[in-house]
């Protein structure tokens, strides 16, 4: 059994990626063009999100999810690592754990709100169906599917896709704002980098969006300066709040604040992360100004 993180005492920490990426190997030596190069191979591999994606596992044939994540995008991407072409035919199972309630559960007030983000989540995925055509959760304890039976119902034609009209469909927030990027693509690569701006929105509290990076990955973060937190938004959450139009007005805010709170940002993550904030890059910043904002940023930053 291999996993990506390690017990030391009472805590966990990742371990290394080069580490990693030789057990992804012993794993699935077949999709990793490395049949022969170890002496021992694993038939488990037990890992978090960080690699439940853009990891070819196709070896494998189960997938047990034993969090039930908080967007459809998660399982189906988990999923992905296992469900490609293969060599002969197989069946690839899909399990996800889900709490049972029951009245004498001493859990029963949080697994009532686990239950709440399952029955959200499954009705998400419904939406990602109108794309996939794939179901990988299920309402019913076992559902299976014949990929043969799926595909014969799909009719292939050619033609050209015009992704603008993505925008108007019913179909995933992520594409209709990707295809909103398409359209607006040539003006989005003429905007110069570590840019800082400012726009209102209507939660409560004033919050800083800074896109920094470090080790050439990019890392999206929010910090409140009122409650102190950071946090790393989904894709969809974060493409909401930035979305805006040539008619979008700029909140008036003042620059040295604002610069002074995204570096306030940038700190807070390299404290939690432990890195060297010399090794981080900063890419561009945003202010989120609430409509009835009562608080200044400069009361945000030095509160009594």
């Amino acid at each position: 059994m291999a996993a990506t993180i390690d017990r030391i005492d009472d805590s966990y920490k990742m371990k290394e990626t080069k580490e990693i990426e030789e057990l992804i190997k012993q794993f699935a030596p077949v999709a990793n063009d490395a049949i022969g190069k170890y002496q021992e191979d694993y038939d488990v591999f037990i890992s978090t999100d960080a690699h439940g994606v853009g990891v070819n596992m196709q070896d494998a044939s189960v997938v047990i999810n034993y969090d039930i994540d908080w967007t459809p995008i998660g399982p189906v991407q988990r999923a992905g690592r296992i469900l490609r072409f293969w060599q002969e035919p197989r069946t690839v199972e899909v399990y996800t754990f889900i709490p049972t309630l029951t009245a004498k559960n001493p859990m029963i007030s949080e697994l009532t709100s686990i239950r709440r983000r399952w029955e959200n989540l499954m009705e998400r995925h419904s939406e990602s169906r109108k794309l996939i055509d794939l179901p990988v959760l299920t309402e019913s304890n076992t559902q299976e599917i014949d990929m043969l039976e799926m595909a014969s119902e799909v009719t292939i034609k050619s033609g050209q896709l015009d992704i603008e009209e993505l925008a108007d469909l019913e179909i995933s927030p992520y594409f209709q704002h990707t295809a909103k990027l398409q359209d607006n693509r040539e003006y989005a690569q003429s905007i110069p980098s570590d840019i800082i701006s400012a726009k209102t929105y209507s939660e409560r509290n004033a919050k800083i969006y800074v896109l920094l990076k470090h080790n050439d990955l990019y890392r999206g973060l929010f910090y409140d300066p009122k409650t102190k937190k950071l946090e790393e938004p989904t894709v969809v959450k974060l493409l909401n709040l930035l979305e805006c139009n040539e008619d979008t007005e700029i909140a008036l805010v003042d620059y040295e604040l604002v610069e002074e709170l995204t570096d306030t940002c940038i700190q807070a993550w390299c404290n939690q992360e432990g890195v060297d904030p010399e090794d981080v890059t900063r890419e561009c910043a945003l202010y989120f100004k609430p409509e009835l904002e009562g608080d200044t940023v400069k009361d945000l930053l030095n509160p009594e």
